[in-house]
């Protein structure tokens, strides 16, 4: 079995807050559109996680400081920057891009639908896309209303070999879990202490558990 590795989101109003939030944690996502650090905070952040994810989305765009704060968290080399796939070509994209193709941090591109799943030729084709578009890493998240929307998330795995695919819900919590153990065992959790960023996440301690109980064959 591949290492799996937990992917904690961080949010927060402070660096307090976010600090906590990454206690325990090896593996981070930097939610960008979710802290209200500024860029020297954010620096002292990214020092306490050897692992992270920056996640830009439309509404870290809200921020004055965008640029400035992007490109001190990309001053600590984090190893994958997540650009939501509908923004990717807009033109406050321009300059991100920029920094990150001169750097050694590689392309995430996602794609996220918070109402379905649609069918299995739509996700297959917009993986392709983001492929396309240069994508190092795929990431693909959508409501699982059914259990066999949780399937069809992960049958991308069989396809894709750079990807990581789950569902959002109460529904989509199984898909998560099994996230942990397909491809590369990239999975997201919420902190222990600290907010929830994605609806049907679970916490860092439970997903350690799991983790736990099917390595030692329980």
């Amino acid at each position: 079995m591949r290492m799996s590795k937990i992917i904690v989101s961080v949010s927060g109003n402070s660096l307090k807050e976010c600090l906590l939030a990454v206690q325990g944690a090896s593996y981070a996502e930097l939610r960008l559109d979710q802290i209200t650090l500024n860029s020297e905070e954010a620096g002292k952040l990214l020092q306490h996680c050897p692992f992270w994810i920056v996640s830009v989305r439309e509404a870290f765009f809200q921020n004055p400081d965008y640029l400035k704060l992007f490109e001190t968290v990309m001053g600590n080399n984090p190893q994958f920057v997540d650009i939501d796939f509908e923004i990717f070509e807009r033109n406050e994209l321009i300059p991100i891009t920029r920094v990150v193709k001169s750097s050694k941090t590689r392309l995430m591109l996602s794609y996220h639908n918070f109402e379905k799943t649609p069918d299995e030729d739509f996700l297959e084709k917009m993986a392709k896309k983001m492929l396309t578009a240069g994508a190092a890493m795929m990431k693909i998240v959508c409501m699982a209303n059914t259990i066999d929307d949780n399937l069809m998330l992960s049958n991308l795995y069989k396809k894709f070999p750079d990807i990581i695919a789950f569902g959002m819900g109460e529904h989509g919590k199984m898909s998560r879990i099994a996230s942990l153990f397909l491809g590369d065992g990239f999975a997201y959790a919420a902190p222990d202490h600290g907010a929830f960023t994605a609806p049907g996440q679970l916490r860092l301690s439970e997903m350690q558990q799991i983790v736990q109980l099917v390595s030692s064959g329980q």
